[in-house]
């Protein structure tokens, strides 16, 4: 609840601070899925306010820009203004099996509600089945503004989309095993962070026999790609 804001004053910041519903920012512009052009089209339907390189509309502090923000992408700061906004646009580069990145953390941890366009998997880590928007279960970007705009006019509607933050409901069986049996935690925890446990991995590893192992389409599998706003092959 650190970074929370109710959802009367996100309406607030609406009114009097000009904000848009949506928030954007990204800083790669040429993505395989076709990720600004679908932006592009959301954009004429609800207002979205782009902070990054790409489609840029409103300028982040200065403290926030590169090449200050790979310090900052997941800093207290970065995540009060996402915190602001009813919703953020959270679309990967590509669509691949096993790639989730910060682009969906970001918005879950502030209390901003995610647009997400990615891993197919993602329902299998979200804190429950109404803690984000998957863009591609809309028929278009148009109508996933529609849906936007009922959500926004809608307190209670909205709210539904928060119960992982207002009520705790972590009710996801497969993520909460996970996060148990794991070896790692956060930073200050006993079981220690990731990357200090990755480092004991990589150095069991190294003592270890060496054994033959064979990847499989789920480790990482990333089909052809596709625009995301018109829905065909992308071969360029």
């Amino acid at each position: 609840l650190k970074f929370l804001i109710s959802t009367e004053e996100k309406s607030r910041f609406q009114r009097e601070e000009g904000l848009a519903p949506v928030i954007y920012i990204q800083t790669d512009c040429s993505t395989t899925n076709n990720r600004d052009s679908y932006v592009v089209e959301l954009a004429k339907y609800i207002n979205v306010d782009s902070y990054g390189e790409c489609l840029h509309n409103k300028d982040l502090p200065l403290h926030l820009r590169p090449p200050h923000h790979i310090d900052t992408m997941m800093g207290d700061e970065l995540m009060n203004l996402v915190a602001k906004y009813k919703f953020m646009l959270a679309i990967e580069n590509g669509v691949c099996y096993d790639y989730i990145t910060e682009k969906l953390w970001r918005p879950l941890i502030a209390g901003s509600v995610p647009i997400y366009i990615g891993s197919p998997t993602v329902s299998d880590w979200l804190p429950n089945n109404k803690s984000a928007l998957l863009g591609l279960d809309f028929k278009s970007p148009k109508d996933l503004a529609q849906y936007l705009h009922t959500l926004n006019n809608n307190d209670d509607e909205y709210n539904s989309y928060l119960s992982h933050k207002l009520k705790s409901e972590v009710t996801n069986s497969r993520l909460i095993q996970t996060m148990e049996e794991r070896e790692w935690d956060m930073e200050w925890s006993e079981r220690g962070g990731y990357v200090e446990n990755f480092a004991c991995f990589v150095c069991k590893k190294a003592h270890e026999p060496r054994t033959v192992a064979v990847a499989t389409g789920e480790h990482y599998s990333c089909p052809v790609p596709e625009s995301i706003l018109s829905r065909a092959p992308n071969r360029s």
